[in-house]
């Protein structure tokens, strides 16, 4: 596809406005090769309050887009088939971010953004408290979008629970949106908008704020790893899996996980139990806090009558990964346990 370059577009659109305006314009949508600037960083510069910035904007954008329908001599017909085109593939909506980085458009973006802001038929959502800024070529798809996505979190939020792909379309908040568009891109596009959504590494969509979806450090890593392997795992272990974990993140560190790190972690935190040298294992999954000598104590506290020596071995040993010798050398402390003349074991 053969276009006019989008700076001479966007500067023909500009030329017929005063010279603050287009500066304003400029400075306000990164037309000149630099980031679009905020209304009160605009508004310092020139001396005006944010409020007065927004109105030159949208006065300025109105005369550009009066120029763009009445002066046939800017064509950007085949520009506009193209964006249109592209965000029905897309759903019909997508995040502006995404958007540009899906058409590729690197230098040209700020020029085509510009651009679309001035043809009806292109709807952009502003950046708001909950979402990303976004566009639409369907303007009832974005204000039911929105909708959509307040009901989807509220209710993963009061479930707990994280949701796949295809348990979205049962939610009632998008039964409807699938029903009318009978595409399932524009829901996963409606997702990737909210500020307090996001999928996970295995899939699943929960919000930001949960470590299954977005573990944050070493801990929540090896808490995600041990959850997926299901067994017990030494530090050296957890810490080639935290590795390979982070390669699944979107947007995860590219750092090396050293296994002390992860040692020196693991022992601080209660959710995670040493049940052998260097191995570990969730603490949920039954196993008690402490050493040998403390889990000897505590199942013969819960014990009747004591236990003999291979049922106190056997109880002893789903819990730790040691030798019986380490068992037996642990009850020779005779300050704490005894030895029944039947032979069995009980605290002193």
């Amino acid at each position: 596809m053969t276009l006019r370059p989008y700076e001479k577009i966007t500067a023909s659109l500009l030329s017929a406005l005063d010279s603050r305006t287009q500066s304003i314009m400029i400075q306000r949508f990164g037309l000149q090769d630099k980031e679009p600037q905020t209304l009160e960083a605009i508004g310092q510069s020139h001396g005006i309050t944010r409020e007065r910035v927004r109105q030159i904007v949208e006065e300025g954008i109105h005369q550009a887009g009066q120029r763009l329908s009445e002066d046939a001599r800017v064509q950007v017909g085949d520009l506009f088939s193209h964006l249109n085109k592209s965000l029905a593939q897309l759903g019909h909506v997508k995040r502006e971010d995404l958007f540009i980085e899906s058409l590729q458009a690197g230098p040209k973006a700020s020029h085509m953004l510009f651009l679309m802001h001035l043809k009806e038929g292109f709807w952009r959502h502003r950046e708001t408290q909950d979402t990303h800024a976004f566009w639409s070529t369907k303007k009832e798809l974005m204000e039911e979008g929105i909708r959509a996505l307040s009901s989807f979190v509220t209710e993963i939020d009061q479930e707990k629970r994280l949701v796949h792909e295809q348990e979205i379309f049962q939610f009632s908040s998008f039964k409807e949106i699938r029903s009318q568009n009978g595409n399932e891109k524009a829901i996963f596009s409606i997702l990737e908008v909210s500020k307090y959504l996001m999928k996970g590494y295995d899939g699943r969509w929960g919000l930001r704020t949960w470590p299954e979806v977005n573990p944050r450090g070493v801990r929540e890593k090896a808490y995600i790893v041990l959850k997926e392997k299901q067994v017990p795992l030494h530090f050296r272990a957890i810490a080639q899996s935290i590795a390979e974990l982070q390669r699944r993140l979107p947007h995860a560190p590219e750092k090396p996980v050293l296994s002390q790190t992860v040692h020196n972690e693991l022992i601080k935190d209660a959710r995670f139990v040493l049940v052998g040298r260097g191995t570990y294992a969730l603490a949920e999954w039954g196993y008690l806090q402490g050493t040998v000598k403390d889990v000897l104590i505590d199942i013969l506290k819960r014990s009747k009558g004591g236990l003999t020596r291979e049922e106190l071995l056997s109880q002893v040993l789903s819990q730790r990964q040691v030798k019986d010798s380490t068992v037996m050398l642990n009850l020779q402390d005779r300050t704490l346990f005894a030895r029944t003349v039947a032979g069995r074991y009980q605290l002193k």
